[in-house]
């Protein structure tokens, strides 16, 4: 089963989403950025209130 949730609710999960957006979609866009960058840029992700919201699909 899939379910969607908030990033905030699963900040662990920051490091292998930053992975696979870097090795995906970061060769492709932005081939330069650094993986720390994208790491960084996720943890800003982490709320409910304001732009930008991130969702995650979980596998359960």
């Amino acid at each position: 089963m899939i379910k969607i949730e908030l990033l905030k609710n699963h900040p662990s999960a920051i490091s292998e989403l930053a992975h696979i957006w870097h090795e995906v979609l970061g060769k492709i866009w932005v081939p330069d950025v650094a993986a720390y960058r994208v790491i960084t840029r996720f943890a800003q992700h982490l709320n409910d209130q304001a732009l930008p919201i991130t969702f995650v699909a979980l596998l359960w």
